[in-house]
């Protein structure tokens, strides 16, 4: 932070290492993120490189710097960006919490607060729906482990939002080509009351969210509510990132950056390599699940209903972060906590049914 309440972000810089359209970086190009299991990480980079340029995994840890300040509004801009060399100190987001009533952050905190309300004012939301993360040891012991949203989580989150938004819009003035990250409504969403981040409204205002689109062409970001939107704060596991991490340090350099049809040319197969990979990740996740519910044989616990999809009941196991939905349970009103019973944990089909008791 600074004293008069802007802030340094400061990102991880491979360049140095991973040389444009070299086999690493076509490589990581066709993966275009890690591939998150259960099992374990298959990396987007390989792991020697992580361990090389990561933040403060080494004495001195080259970057490239983000200076982000803040209008009278709320809304950000780039004040300035350039290469550094930094020595870092690497901490949890549980020890960030020492943060909060660190005098030297109130005026940065104050600006960063200010800046969520102006994107909620433009129709962003922070969905409070419960996440779990789902482990496989060696032994095939399976563990969750509740993702917390505490200070620390935010404070990253609300700091690399803002970054982004910042990038986008200097990009957009100085007619740079970026990998925008593009988020829609869907046409026949309705006009909603103000949120008030229960599971409920989150359920809701989730269903109408398009998905999100990387293209070189800028636009609105729904659920985060700004106006160009680049993420630029993982070079190390999105490839995306990493093109936009090169556009800044092409400008640095005085080189001419990638053209947007060049931009778009990559984008296509890092985003197919991307999606495919999320699917893994999404079926994996739901395999082992299902065999965790399995071994559990019998189950009870607290349920939510959150809503309706089409002809069928979605209910919240907030216990296990699991969204369940059902035929059964039409009588049971939005919002209303019932008793969710298993029934039966089907691997083969990778699906687990439960009984919903008022």
């Amino acid at each position: 932070p600074e004293p008069d309440g802007s802030l340094w972000v400061h990102v991880a810089d491979p360049t140095d290492i991973i040389a444009d359209d070299s086999a690493v970086d076509r490589e990581a190009m066709t993966r275009g993120v890690p591939l998150y299991l259960p099992e374990g990480t298959v990396p987007m980079l390989p792991a020697g490189i992580v361990d090389v340029c990561g933040l403060g995994l080494q004495e001195k840890s080259h970057a490239l710097s983000l200076h982000i300040d803040f209008n009278a509004d709320g809304s950000v801009f780039l004040k300035e960006f350039r290469r550094t060399e930094l020595s870092v100190s690497r901490m949890t987001y549980e020890e960030a919490e020492v943060l909060s009533a660190d005098t030297a952050w109130q005026a940065t905190l104050a600006n960063l607060t200010r800046y969520s309300e102006y994107r909620a004012s433009r129709g962003g939301v922070e969905l409070t729906l419960p996440e779990f993360d789902i482990f496989v040891d060696s032994d095939f012991n399976i563990s969750l482990c509740e993702v917390a949203d505490d200070f620390g989580r935010t404070l990253v989150r609300n700091a690399m939002v803002a970054a982004g938004n910042a990038v986008a819009k200097w990009a957009v003035e100085n007619n740079t080509a970026m990998p925008f990250a593009v988020q829609n409504y869907a046409e026949d969403h309705p006009e909603w009351d103000d949120f008030d981040g229960s599971w409920v409204k989150s359920f809701e205002r989730r269903q109408f969210f398009l998905p999100t689109s990387v293209s070189a062409v800028p636009g609105m970001h729904a659920g985060l509510g700004v106006e160009p939107y680049v993420r630029v704060t993982s070079p190390l596991r999105r490839y995306g990132d990493l093109l936009a991490h090169r556009q800044l340090l092409a400008i640095l350099d005085g080189r001419e950056p990638l053209s947007a049809d060049e931009l778009e040319r990559r984008l296509c197969y890092s985003e197919e390599g991307a999606k495919m990979r999320r699917n893994a990740e999404r079926d994996s996740k739901s395999h082992w699940m299902t065999v965790y519910m399995k071994r559990l044989g019998e189950w009870q616990g607290r349920a939510v209903k959150l809503g309706e999809i089409r002809d069928k009941n979605v209910f919240l196991l907030p216990e296990l972060g699991l969204e369940v939905r059902s035929r059964w349970g039409t009588e049971i009103e939005r919002g209303a906590e019932c008793t969710a019973v298993l029934k039966n944990a089907d691997i083969p089909e990778c699906e687990c049914k439960f009984d919903f008791r008022k």
